[in-house]
């Protein structure tokens, strides 16, 4: 479960964070614009070049490098299954140079904590998520991971559409 996950942080987070929003990327993040707050598209997405991505996400697990298709819709920023209770729809707050999504939320007795802050330009990012599962009635589990990605490329391959995401190596 905690790769899928980690893959999953891959599409919700495909930009990386720092450790606060005042702060700056972690020593690992690629270099990225600071002054230019992140727009946001009309469907909640950060807008960001489109075209191919390539990400690597280090973590509790293996690394895994993945390379993502992004669309002229932008970045998620946010797990799209997100139930309709506004009481478990993540907080998305952009500051100059970076995003940052929280969530406190229960479904079918498990408790998710989310807190991703990623440094976002154009064609970088960089951060970290850090998410704790709760099961009803049992210790809580957390992970931290680290995420840096950056654009290859104006054209995806044929095999990947805006949205598709396939792990490498």
């Amino acid at each position: 479960m905690r790769k899928f996950l980690i893959l999953s942080a891959s599409l919700v987070a495909l930009a990386g964070c720092g450790k606060s929003a005042e702060k700056t990327a972690t020593s690992e993040a690629v270099a990225v614009e600071a002054s230019k707050t992140p727009e946001l598209t009309a469907l909640g997405r950060i807008k960001v070049r489109p075209g191919l991505w390539e990400s690597n996400v280090t973590g509790d697990d293996e690394p895994v490098r993945s390379q993502t298709c992004i669309g002229e819709d932008g970045l998620l920023v946010g797990p799209e299954d997100m139930p309709e209770d506004p009481a478990c729809r993540p907080t998305v707050k952009t500051y100059p140079g970076g995003v940052r999504l929280t969530s406190d939320c229960s479904r079918n007795d498990v408790r998710m904590q989310l807190d991703m802050n990623y440094r976002v330009s154009d064609t970088t990012s960089s951060g970290e998520l850090k998410m704790t599962i709760t099961p009803k009635g049992q210790a809580p589990d957390t992970s931290v991971m680290r995420m840096t990605s950056k654009w290859i490329a104006a054209a995806c391959p044929a095999d990947l559409a805006p949205g598709d995401m396939k792990v490498l190596d």
